[in-house]
């Protein structure tokens, strides 16, 4: 075995055993044959599945090493344009791509992991988002506001975010922001009003049925109507009257749950503790200089808070 071969296997740890052999082709019986597999979205082993077929079964691992390299390249250049679509400022941009290129996660970013595709289709989303915006001056303010093609864009780059991990459902409230923004800047008849309500449904369409796909559709085709005339051989979670085995899987297998963590050791606190300094840090002056525009999504300005946004951090 070589140097390369010792190195790529020494990153192959955690879920990166269960992502592969998701992602294994019928050859290495590979797939969804146990419900705790459901946990690990498909997008991401389907990709390194068809990468992998054109070089043989055994280059999984060699095959998804120069993936993550490649997606991580892509998505350092992504951070940087989207930093400049979105604030305009290239240094911001450029401090933003090098945190990306020296984070602390990039170990989960080189091994068999989903972070980097997820990553890739956000950050495509938000660069969709942001190509091609209309400036509207509202109550003293410019907006940039994304045209309708724009969002349904990234509503389908989201879709496969949702595809590739169940957060992917997030960016929905991405979309909820923008539409209620154009609504309320745009829709000046109500022919407007109902076109942007249709576009509203057809973005949680695309955004929430790959979610229903994954984690009810399907499960239940796969482990519950096959095993129903035999009940001892049913699944807990497809006797549920909604059955979801991803609650399921997170609530035994891996006992995540709301607040779950405050029963983990203490050393788990100590590793997050950088990562979560940051978060109540920016936490703490959202709240305290952008409270107003926190509170009302910015819909609604005074001049108060327009004079403080220009001493802002976040201006």
């Amino acid at each position: 075995m070589s140097i390369l071969d010792r190195a790529i296997n020494n990153l192959h740890v955690w879920d990166a055993s269960f992502l592969q052999y998701v992602g294994a082709s019928e050859k290495m019986e590979g797939g969804y044959d146990y419900d705790n597999n459901h946990a690990f979205f498909p997008l991401f082993p389907f990709i390194i599945n068809k990468l992998g077929a054109l070089f043989g079964d055994e280059s999984l691992l060699i095959v998804n090493f120069f993936y993550q390299l490649i997606i991580s390249y892509v998505n350092t250049i992504l951070i940087y344009r989207v930093g400049i679509r979105i604030f305009g400022k290239p240094r911001v941009a450029e401090v933003a791509a090098y945190f990306h290129v020296f984070g602390h996660s990039t170990i989960y970013m080189m091994s068999f992991y989903s972070e980097n595709t997820f990553l890739f289709f956000s950050l495509l989303g938000f660069y969709f988002l942001y190509s091609d915006p209309c400036l509207m001056t509202y109550k003293e303010k410019d907006w940039k506001v994304p045209t309708a093609s724009s969002v349904l864009r990234a509503a389908l780059c989201w879709g496969l975010c949702t595809f590739t991990r169940s957060t992917g459902v997030v960016h929905s409230l991405f979309i909820a922001y923008f539409m209620i923004h154009k609504i309320f800047l745009e829709a000046n008849s109500c022919r407007k009003v109902f076109a942007y309500i249709m576009l509203c449904w057809l973005t949680i369409l695309v955004m929430f049925v790959p979610l229903w796909t994954v984690i009810y559709w399907r499960p239940y085709l796969l482990h519950c109507e096959p095993k129903m005339d035999r009940s001892n051989q049913v699944p807990v979670w497809c006797l549920d009257a909604i059955p979801n085995v991803y609650t399921y899987i997170q609530d035994v297998y891996w006992d995540n749950g709301p607040f779950a963590f405050l029963n983990r050791h203490i050393r788990n606190f100590q590793t997050s503790v950088p990562m979560n300094f940051v978060l109540l840090y920016f936490t703490y002056r959202v709240i305290t200089e952008q409270f107003f525009n926190l509170a009302t999504i910015s819909l609604v300005s005074s001049k108060t808070t327009l004079v403080k946004k220009q001493a802002s951090l976040f201006s």
